[in-house]
């Protein structure tokens, strides 16, 4: 457990993912401080598909977002392959308005998550990384990081889900999926290696970049 805390700080504070190119976000000085996040996804996602959900979740999440959070702004992630043009979200229809914000710029994660409350998803990895941070995180959908206590979950099969699995500590579920499951090949050797130094690896490229 001491492991996974050193390991999960070391990600928040060093701006680390698995976009781990992207700059940092920077916002305007006359932003909003209260801020809600929701994120989309590229249509027909694997994850979304394994997680449950479609469509309707994501319509259902947004206007959730809205209605519970009145009287802050909405920034929606845009996600950074439909930035690239490669695929296409489920908000790809939405247009900004007075309250909703797109965040249509490729940022990491951890830099957007320090300007917002809360955090809504479907099934997206931006759940578990707003986990990390600190931020309290609705589900929609069933990522593998939902209904074990730590999140906020809406699907209708979540009780059932819950049940069945118990609960968890964030440190135990970032030990289990991250220290216990994960394998890790060193980048330079190409050898076995460990998430240690594999996180100062990423560490180094995010300093070159910068």
């Amino acid at each position: 457990i001491s492991q996974a805390r050193e390991a999960m700080h070391t990600i928040v504070t060093g701006d680390m993912s698995k976009y781990n190119l992207a700059p940092a976000f920077v916002a305007d000085e006359s932003e909003r401080t209260n801020i809600v996040l929701v994120v989309d996804q590229t249509f027909n996602d694997m994850s979304v598909t394994y997680g449950n959900a479609g469509p309707h979740e994501f319509a259902a999440m947004l206007e959730a977002a809205m209605a519970e959070n009145p009287q802050a702004e909405i920034w929606v992630k845009v996600h950074p392959d439909v930035l690239e043009g490669k695929k296409t979200g489920y908000f790809a229809d939405l247009r900004a308005t007075q309250r909703v914000r797109l965040i249509a710029e490729n940022v990491s994660p951890q830099s957007l998550l320090r300007h917002v409350s809360r955090v809504y998803v479907v099934t997206s990895q931006y759940g578990f990384e707003a986990l990390l941070a600190g931020k309290p995180v609705t589900c929609f959908g069933q990522p593998w990081y939902a209904s074990w206590g730590l999140t906020d979950d809406r699907h209708p099969q979540s009780a059932l889900l819950s049940a069945r699995r118990g609960s968890a500590t964030l440190e135990e579920l970032f030990a289990a999926a991250y220290l216990r499951y994960c394998r890790y090949i060193d980048p330079q050797t190409g050898e076995v290696s460990d998430l240690f130094t594999v996180l100062q690896w990423l560490q180094l490229q995010r300093r070159h970049l910068q």
